[in-house]
């Protein structure tokens, strides 16, 4: 009895094999929309009796019995094909793939799970360029395969390329491509973006972006300038202006020089300068040049003739300043009101940014004056100037020896003191110098005297006097040469101090050696 319970136990859960499924294809693990997975089956039944094959897609996102077949189902195995799953969009995802049969009461007699795969839109797309960094006029080369999610090459399709808002397109060659482009000479500098695209219409699609660089070339070089006549003192802004092939605008150190009208250099600097002119910049035309390593170009502005003074006056005196650009050659007017007032005119040249002054007390007396300035047009008044007396000499002169004779009229002993000493001293002046020349004539004649006696003394002697050749005139010389110089050493016997002053003034120089 134990032995049978036991059987009967395990029977019980040992559960019975009527049918058999063998799966003879076999499925991938990734597969693209639009695909389609064949399916081959062997069966096999315990026994004959009528059923039903049933294939279905269980996925993420939908269920699908997409075949239903009644069979005889028998005891020998027999082989069955089942129509293709072809894979939609709806099925993307994870999906497996069921073979189930049934019994003609439609209850499950045995069940097979064929594969579990994933569906999915992605192809591969592999693309290399030539070059990301261009110039214009250069060739953008571009070639790539393109593949299934399984990297199986595709055997036909059309991959897009577009530039910026441009769109090509090329063939694929058993799942390659290859494009080139021509950069146009007139295409835009710096970033463009460039995509490659492919699409089957199953919505199977792969892309890929890029961003190319273009690098921009010089076209041309202008300058820009703010106006083009202008004052002294304006101000001025002169900047360099480079454009690429697309005729926009780039970056630049252009130097630029800005040259006067007499062609000197005034300004320099690297695309641009602002600045002033000065206050007394040369009148006519301007030269400005910018250059680059590739271009040269010059332009012109003009500055206007400015023919002005400033005129002010200080500590009695008129000063006037040429403010303009061009030298000032004109009169000024000048109206003095006031006690000793006068009209008079003077006639000022003064160049550019220098000064000129007239000095009102070389034509009104010393007082207070109300003046009225006019020149070129322009007037101005000043109230209240004051004028010195004049500093001329001969007014200075003139008015102190006035001033002394009327001192003296009212003072009699101190005229006659003066004119006293005027009297003596003249008449102790004629007195020395009479003396002096009768003490020279003679020791002229102490000296001739002296010369005879040495020659009568050689003569007598037996020496023959020596005979020089030459005349009267330079014996006379000669002998006042030597009167003269003991004259001197006879006061310097006298006066040893005024000696000593003497040697100090009459030291021999460079050429006391010759005496």
């Amino acid at each position: 009895m134990k032995k049978l319970a036991l059987a009967l136990i395990f029977l019980f859960f040992v559960p019975f094999v009527t049918a058999e499924i063998d799966v003879l294809t076999q499925a991938e693990d990734f597969y693209n929309i639009n695909e389609r997975i064949p399916v081959k089956i062997v069966v096999a039944h315990t026994q004959e009796e009528d059923g039903f094959v049933k294939a279905g897609a269980i996925c993420d996102n939908a269920n699908l019995d997409y075949f239903v077949s009644p069979i005889l189902l028998k005891t020998s195995p027999q082989e069955l094909t089942i129509p293709d799953l072809k894979l939609t969009k709806t099925m993307a995802g994870k999906c497996s793939l069921e073979i189930s049969l049934l019994d003609s009461s439609n209850a499950l007699i045995e069940k097979e799970v064929v594969k579990v795969f994933e569906i999915s839109s992605e192809l591969i797309l592999s693309t290399s360029l030539n070059k990301d960094t261009l110039s214009p006029g250069e060739e953008l080369k571009i070639k790539g395969d393109l593949k299934n999610i399984r990297g199986e090459l595709l055997d036909k399709g059309q991959v897009k390329i577009f530039l910026d808002e441009n769109e090509f397109s090329t063939e694929l060659n058993k799942g390659e491509f290859s494009y080139t482009y021509s950069i146009p000479s007139n295409i835009k500098s710096n970033s463009h973006s460039l995509k490659i695209s492919y699409e089957d219409g199953f919505e199977n699609k792969a892309s890929k972006e890029f961003s190319i660089f273009i690098a921009p070339r010089p076209s041309k070089l202008k300058i820009l300038i703010n106006k083009l006549d202008f004052l002294p003192d304006d101000q001025i802004t002169i900047e360099s202006l480079l454009y690429d092939q697309a005729d926009d605008l780039m970056e630049n150190d252009a130097e630029i020089k800005v040259y006067g009208p007499d062609g000197k250099l005034s300004r320099q600097g690297t695309n641009k300068l602002d600045f002033n002119l000065e206050d007394h910049a040369l009148p006519g035309s301007w030269v400005i040049k910018a250059s680059t390593d590739e271009f040269k170009v010059e332009s012109t502005f003009n500055v206007a003739e400015v023919k002005k003074v400033e005129v002010y006056v200080e500590d009695g005196i008129v000063y006037v300043r040429n403010i303009g650009n061009v030298p000032y050659d004109d009169e000024v007017e000048v109206k003095a009101i006031g006690e000793d007032g006068k009209e008079f005119t003077k006639r000022v040249q003064v160049d550019p940014s220098e000064s000129r002054i007239i000095k009102l007390s070389d034509e009104l007396k010393e007082g207070i004056y109300n003046l009225n300035l006019a020149t070129n047009g322009e007037a101005k008044s000043f109230e209240e100037v004051s004028v010195p007396e004049s500093d001329d000499p001969l007014y200075v002169t003139g008015k102190s020896v006035s001033n002394t004779i009327n001192d003296l009229i009212d003072k009699p002993l101190l005229l006659f003191a003066i004119l006293l000493a005027i009297i003596l001293g003249g008449y102790f002046t004629i007195r020395n110098r009479r003396i002096k020349q009768f003490r020279k004539e003679k020791e002229i004649q102490q000296g001739y005297t002296r010369a005879r006696e040495i020659e009568q003394q050689k003569i007598k002697q037996g020496i023959t006097p020596r005979k020089f050749n030459i005349n009267k005139d330079e014996a006379k010389d000669f002998t006042s040469q030597m009167l003269k110089r003991m004259d001197e050493k006879r006061q310097n016997n006298e006066n040893p101090s005024s000696k000593s002053r003497r040697d100090e003034d009459n030291k021999p120089g460079l050429f006391g050696m010759f005496n």
